[in-house]
């Protein structure tokens, strides 16, 4: 029995530099049908994210990373002879073993269409391929989309990100660290999080290679962990958009002009759980369950288990 937690990031990626397009995902989420007769000059396969096999991603792809052991691919090819070969969609399927349940759950990571092959339905097949997959082994699902639902009682978290141009303020004891450096003096406290440091690690090193930078900010000797991503919004300004932080949510507020300087960018995106009142916001996340089993138990978040939960962002 397989649990499939497919939580859909909607970051789709134009050009090499990241770029944010919020609600990507629309027509799939609001059951629209974009082009059924395109869709059928596609085929997709599921198959075991094995190293050794190597698939032909175009560049503009921000799929480069090392999948951790026993993940998976869903693809999606043109059916013409000259670009079979080549993917045009595709997302990952990483395991994620939770503590005292024997299911093993999937999170579904980095769904990406390549800009000339958008709007003919790809994006829906390839989730819908997935689940079927591995829910017809018997599971559930969670999923994170920009859109309010009709079904509230599903409704897991919701959060937030406003977008601003820092004050010049250097914060000294910031420093940028790589995945095997990250410490856990700050890590969520939530049983689906309590698992072996060896499969944080595991994972933590799959988000490093999916460009996310991670940032140390020692305070009364404890690590405040901040993980960023620098990409390019709509419009065109280059965003240090902070997915997850581990610690006191003042301290990363001092930080935030140091961020910006040490990767480069002019302005950084903040999340924030409660919905910001007369001030814009840049991007939002709203996770849900589907047919979760009365059976298996999801203890509520806290406020420091949403802005630390770094299996989705």
């Amino acid at each position: 029995m397989i649990i499939f937690y497919i939580l859909i990031l909607v970051s789709i990626y134009f050009l090499l530099p990241s770029h944010k397009s919020l609600g990507y995902l629309e027509t799939h989420f609001k059951n629209k049908i974009t082009n059924k007769i395109c869709t059928t000059n596609y085929i997709y396969s599921i198959q075991s994210a094995n190293p050794y096999i190597k698939h032909v991603f175009p560049k503009v792809f921000d799929f480069q990373e090392d999948l951790p052991p026993n993940s998976y691919i869903c693809i999606a090819k043109k059916i013409k002879p000259e670009s079979i070969k080549t993917c045009i969609g595709k997302l990952a399927l990483i395991p994620w073993k939770i503590p005292n349940i024997s299911n093993t759950l999937y999170i579904g990571n980095h769904l990406e269409v390549l800009y000339e092959h958008r709007n003919y339905g790809i994006a829906n097949q390839i989730i819908s391929k997935s689940v079927k997959k591995l829910s017809s082994q018997g599971g559930f699902g969670l999923f994170s989309t920009n859109f309010e639902l009709s079904i509230p009682q599903n409704k897991v978290y919701q959060i937030y990100w406003t977008k601003i141009k820092p004050n010049i303020h250097i914060c000294s004891n910031l420093i940028k660290i790589n995945f095997n450096q990250i410490s856990f003096d700050n890590y969520p406290d939530h049983p689906w999080l309590n698992v072996p440091l060896k499969q944080r690690k595991t994972y933590l090193k799959y988000l490093e290679s999916t460009k996310i930078h991670f940032f140390q900010l020692k305070i009364h000797d404890k690590a405040i962990i901040i993980a960023v991503k620098s990409i390019v919004d709509s419009n065109n300004h280059k965003v240090s958009n902070i997915k997850w932080f581990w610690g006191n949510k003042s301290y990363v507020i001092q930080s935030l002009y140091s961020i910006t300087k040490i990767l480069g960018d002019d302005y950084i995106s903040i999340p924030t759980i409660n919905k910001p009142i007369n001030t814009n916001i840049w991007d939002k996340s709203i996770c849900y369950f589907y047919v979760k089993p009365d059976t298996i138990y999801f203890k509520s978040l806290t406020d420091s288990n949403i802005y630390g939960w770094f299996l989705d962002r």
